[in-house]
């Protein structure tokens, strides 16, 4: 059985982590998801049912290049080279304080 390679549609920064999204393909049953840092070597995240995933254990600052391969049975796709993206964790909030002329807040 051939199975087609998943088409990536985006990786964006997300509170949580970076959020691959990818094009559905037709016979699949899971997808696997990959993940490399910068110019190291393909690591396997999970794999998953739906066309999306999170991933949550990416480190602030680091470049990560995502790609995915669809599944069916003994049978998996070829991959994309990938989509990279820089992750930026969302601020911490440290106060909010009012003042005459609005509110000031502060963050790291």
């Amino acid at each position: 059985m051939i199975i087609g390679t998943p088409k990536l549609a985006s990786v964006s920064n997300t509170v949580g982590g970076p959020l691959v999204k990818w094009k559905a393909v037709t016979n699949a049953k899971s997808y696997v998801v990959y993940r490399k840092l910068g110019t190291g070597k393909w690591q396997a995240l999970a794999t998953v049912k739906g066309t999306s995933y999170k991933d949550t254990s990416a480190k602030n600052g680091k470049k990560y290049t995502y790609t995915v391969r669809a599944v069916s049975g003994d049978f998996k796709s070829a991959y994309e080279s990938g989509i990279s993206v820089t992750f930026v964790s969302a601020p911490k909030l440290i106060k909010a304080a009012k003042q005459s002329n609005g509110i000031k807040v502060s963050f790291s």
